[in-house]
């Protein structure tokens, strides 16, 4: 909604040109478009999905993923490029574009830091990749020719091909001398989704929609030549919401005073100038699904079956051995956490869309989407 404040709209009051590249995915209504919140451009799309080219383009292979509601949908709906699918240029320009949408995204964010590249900037890169429909050039598809499973090689190449397009990105920023005075992130927003066949999370359980940690637990780095120590590994938990807080605090920018904020800045914690952990709970919900993680425990609670799972990350970081009936008091702690961190909270605002049913060895669990 208005009343919160997005990364681009703090900067902007600070003279930063901003931009937003790829996935958009926060709304299509006038008041949520992109540069209505603060981007001085944009181009990508609004859905969580679109096409990475038209599905008949020469040395683009289109993989179908059998038998799952989810794909058929997904190319159902980007099909063409309509709708939220297609592909805009400051939210209203549309774009007609044959080439390969990943390399398209790195070539936008390239342009876009050479004509800022005097100028204080803050671009927000969201690529789709590697996000079904499940596409690729050939030329990456034929790298991964060991991999029988066509799924599990259009996937793979895909990843492949995004890496190199991130490290072309580097490489430019690196090129113009600008790389001491920028902070870059690279975070995913969730774990891979088991559902459709493209992967696992080994060796944690779940996946993209679950509590697990195969949902959670995601890839997250930053780079800042000269103020953080590079090969550093730093293995307190954070979370996505310190993005905000971080790049807020190390532009030295006072954030207003009237809100709470759940992030933190975590330079000092990562260069070991703050050696208190970050955060000393993180939570999720997603309707009737509630986890709580706290120093090595971690609680799932699943309000629509009563299922209740308590992990000890530090000796079962895979959790495959629920502690619940063996450590209620602690459980009831964890739920008590829950309760309070609940009450700061405003009502959820859209419901949920379906009921996910995820399958191990271990049983069946559902989630909400």
């Amino acid at each position: 909604p208005p009343s919160e404040i997005t990364l681009a709209e703090l900067l902007h009051k600070y003279n930063y040109k901003s931009a937003v590249i790829g996935k958009w995915h926060l709304g299509a209504a006038d008041f949520a478009l992109p540069t209505n919140r603060g981007f001085d451009y944009q181009y990508g799309f609004y859905e969580a999905f679109t096409l990475y080219a038209p599905e008949n383009t020469p040395g683009i292979v289109s993989t179908h993923v059998k038998h799952d509601y989810m794909d058929q949908h997904q190319w159902e709906t980007a099909s063409g490029r309509c709708g939220n699918c297609a592909i805009l240029r400051n939210c209203c320009e549309r774009q007609e574009e044959d080439k390969y949408l990943t390399n398209v995204l790195t070539d936008e964010a390239i342009k876009f830091v050479d004509s800022n590249k005097s100028n204080p900037f803050f671009l927000y890169l969201p690529y789709n990749a590697p996000h079904a429909p499940l596409q690729v050039t050939q030329k990456y598809y034929d790298q991964y020719s060991f991999i029988k499973d066509p799924v599990k090689r259009t996937y793979a190449a895909m990843i492949k091909s995004l890496d190199d397009q991130v490290g072309r990105l580097l490489d430019h920023v690196d090129s113009l001398g600008l790389a001491e005075n920028t902070i870059i992130i690279f975070l995913s927003d969730n774990g891979g989704a088991v559902y459709n066949g493209t992967t696992d999370n080994a060796p944690y359980r779940g996946g993209k929609l679950t509590n697990f940690e195969g949902g959670i637990k995601v890839p997250f780095m930053m780079e800042w030549k000269g103020k953080i120590k590079p090969g550093t590994v730093y293995r307190n938990p954070v979370i996505s919401l310190d993005v905000f807080c971080t790049v807020a605090s190390v532009i030295g920018i006072k954030l207003p005073t009237d809100r709470k904020y759940d992030g933190v800045n975590l330079v000092p914690y990562v260069n070991g100038e703050n050696t208190s952990v970050p955060h000393p709970a993180l939570y999720w919900r997603s309707d009737f699904n509630i986890a709580i993680r706290k120093g090595d425990w971690k609680l799932i609670v699943n309000e629509y079956d009563g299922e209740r799972l308590l992990y000890n990350l530090a000796q079962d970081s895979t959790e495959h051995h629920n502690l619940y009936w063996e450590r209620p008091d602690l459980a009831d702690s964890l739920r008590t956490d829950i309760a309070d961190w609940e009450r700061e909270l405003v009502l959820p605002l859209w419901p949920r869309v379906v009921n996910y049913v995820y399958k191990d060895d271990l049983g069946k669990y559902v989630f909400a989407f």
